[in-house]
């Protein structure tokens, strides 16, 4: 009775003992795993050398120190064309795959800029957009569709189209309470911030070339040679002077 009772205790040992194995053997084999999907494969191109590094695998979360110290290089590192100032994990997309081998751009030039990318894309222009100019909230925008288009800023949606040129819109300013268009058909369209035609500037013979603001006057440029000034307030349009390009000046 004595040996059966010791018989069963070596037993149960033995069964609590392959237990404890097991479950080290998984928890090991998860730590493992885990380590293993923490880790990435990095690879360092020098822009300036054009050479390519060895492949190294590194912590998802490595720090910008230590990738300059395993580059040993003291410039600038990018990865798909966003600087990494922090870590190499807040440079990477959140779908990033383990298994790829990830390359680290390296510059040494000081005026190295960062890529810049397309976020979002405002469209309406039937033909090519020739000019833009934001104010506020607002973006106003002209082309070779004649018209001239005011755009919300945050839902980048039109919210007016308005078509007076009879010719390619090339040109648009905004100064304070007024939005000034110049067109290849020679004239200066002035509206209000919401696009509400107020007048046009009749005057030039070809194409306008700017539109700038000095004090009560608006000035123009335009390919016929000549600079005009119109008057801002009162008689809105007409014209108090003009300067001429003369042969030989």
């Amino acid at each position: 009775m004595k040996s059966k009772i010791i018989e069963n205790k070596i037993i149960k040992n033995k069964v609590e003992n392959t237990l404890e194995h097991t479950e080290n053997k998984e928890n090991n084999k998860e730590h493992t795993e885990n380590n293993k999907e923490n880790k990435i494969l990095i690879k360092f191109y020098d822009l300036a050398t054009q050479k390519e590094s060895t492949q190294f695998q590194v912590p998802l979360k490595i720090k910008r120190k230590q990738l300059l110290e395993l580059s040993q290089t003291k410039g600038s590192l990018f990865y798909n064309g966003n600087i990494i100032n922090e870590d190499l994990c807040s440079v990477l997309p959140k779908d990033y795959n383990n298994e790829e081998t990830f390359l680290i751009k390296i510059s040494n030039d000081k005026e190295q800029k960062v890529a810049k990318y397309c976020v979002s894309s405002f469209s309406g222009h039937e033909s090519a957009v020739l000019d833009i100019f934001s104010f506020e909230n607002d973006i106003y925008t002209v082309g070779g569709d004649f018209t001239i288009r005011k755009w919300d800023i945050n839902t980048k949606l039109q919210s007016k189209i308005v078509k007076y040129h009879e010719n390619w819109a090339q040109i648009v300013k905004v100064f304070d309470k007024i939005v000034c268009t110049g067109s290849l058909d020679s004239t200066i369209c002035i509206f209000d911030r919401d696009l509400n035609f107020k007048t046009k500037l009749i005057g030039h013979l070809k194409g306008i070339t700017d539109i700038e603001m000095l004090d009560d006057y608006i000035i123009t440029s335009s390919r016929d040679k000549t600079v005009k000034f119109w008057q801002k307030e009162g008689s809105l349009g007409s014209v108090v002077g003009s300067l001429e390009k003369t042969e030989g000046s």
